[in-house]
């Protein structure tokens, strides 16, 4: 691993950067997207992959499995809220969000 790369995943930035960027391109969607519908399925993705890098972070920063379960944890209630969203919107024989 080039030596500049050392840094950024022993001290737990690399997750940070990424959570950043996450972040970022939820708020630029989020203003791009005029739907209700999608928005709310946007947060609830970006959030399971925010509860992972939160895992990815508490792993390489070594704290602990307590916070490893608990991101982790974290990262399934979104991914399950997705999931739920997704269904009530095939069940309400809704057509799925479009892309704007």
């Amino acid at each position: 691993m080039p030596g500049w790369l050392e840094p950024l995943f022993a001290g737990g930035r690399i997750a940070e950067l990424a959570m950043a960027v996450l972040v970022v391109e939820g708020a630029l969607l989020a203003w791009l997207v005029r739907s209700a519908a999608w928005r709310r399925l946007l947060l609830v993705n970006a959030l399971a992959g925010l509860a992972l890098l939160g895992a990815l972070r508490a792993a390489l920063l070594d704290a602990g499995p307590v916070w490893l379960a608990l991101w982790l944890a974290a990262g399934l209630a979104a991914h399950v809220a997705d999931v739920i969203l997704r269904l009530k919107q095939a069940r309400a024989g809704r057509p799925k969000p479009r892309a704007p």
